[in-house]
């Protein structure tokens, strides 16, 4: 549960407004829990994670980091940072979801919201600035990955 405006409400990635909450509650240097929805994060992320995004700034992140971004049709996704790099004069990041094989579209810095610095599964914790954490999240992804190329019709 998280406070905003005094109301204590249950915030998804599909909340209205969640982008505007999330930039006021991160502005004020206040972390934001949301719930997670949809499956394009898996195995990292699954549908009903709840997720802790906190304040930062865009140039603090790197590749591999988890981020809310703001897309260009102004709804909030939840995507792995890939690469980062300037086009045409502007910094952005290059993600994608960890289900998806191609990347989308590039995110401006302006449109970075906040870092995802921990998932909550199942009441565990799973902090994702530690090494070990990271590497797990990735192996999970390859062998989904792997099992997807090898799966028989």
């Amino acid at each position: 549960m998280q406070t905003y405006s005094k109301l204590r409400v249950r915030l998804g990635l599909n909340t209205p407004n969640i982008l505007e909450i999330a930039r006021h509650e991160l502005s004020k240097k206040r972390p934001l829990r949301i719930q997670a929805c949809g499956t394009s994060m898996q195995p990292s992320i699954n549908d009903g994670d709840y997720l802790l995004v906190e304040p930062c700034h865009p140039s603090e992140v790197r590749r591999g980091d988890v981020v809310l971004v703001e897309t260009s049709r102004a709804t909030a996704l939840i995507r792995r940072v890939v690469k980062i790099e300037q086009r045409n004069g502007i910094n952005t990041f290059i993600v994608r979801a960890d289900a998806a094989s191609i990347y989308d579209l590039p995110v401006p810095f302006s449109h970075f919201v906040g870092k995802v610095t921990s998932i909550e599964k199942n009441g565990s914790k799973l902090d994702l600035d530690k090494p070990l954490t990271k590497i797990r999240l990735y192996l999970a992804g390859l062998i989904q990955k792997m099992m997807k190329i090898f799966k028989t019709p």
